[in-house]
């Protein structure tokens, strides 16, 4: 299968996204697992969907970051909605994600996003929390990820440096 440029440039634009490490984020600090649960509107393992690139309106070929859609699978705080929106800027505090990936996500209050006429309110997820993909641990697991209590996905996480 043959992809569109554009296509692929998404594709390479969103892969290089994710070899960012959370040391590069420059956070100022970096919480607790219980002050971020208590500080979330939602905590949950979910899959994204589907991504769409926000492109810039004022430098073409430049993004101003990725909107990801994110279907709950498992809720440890909140009502979340059927599908959650969440945005990742392009910049070092990006949490970027792949679409059919599976994450336990601590979800925060909307934010402003944008500069003048094209700003908007958005959820995301912080990279200075601990949010993590569950891709990238060991998937010998006997049962699904969605039966999972909240301190077992989190025994699952990567170790922070």
């Amino acid at each position: 299968m043959r992809l569109a440029p554009s296509a692929m440039a998404f594709a390479l634009i969103v892969g290089l996204m994710g070899m960012v490490s959370q040391a590069e984020a420059g956070c100022e600090r970096y919480p607790r697992v219980e002050e971020e649960f208590a500080e979330a509107d939602f905590v949950l393992i979910g899959l994204v969907t589907s991504a769409r690139m926000d492109w810039s309106t004022a430098e073409p070929r430049e993004f101003n970051g990725v909107e990801y859609t994110v279907r709950p699978l498992k809720v440890f705080k909140g009502e979340p909605p059927a599908e959650v929106l969440l945005y990742s800027e392009n910049s070092s505090g990006r949490f970027p994600m792949m679409v059919t990936g599976w994450y336990v996500l601590f979800i925060g209050a909307p934010y402003e996003v944008g500069f003048g006429d094209e700003t908007r309110r958005e959820r995301a997820v912080s990279n200075c929390g601990h949010s993590f993909a569950l891709r990238t641990v060991p998937m010998a697991l006997e049962s699904s990820p969605t039966e999972l209590t909240f301190e077992q996905a989190m025994a699952l996480a990567p170790a922070q440096e």
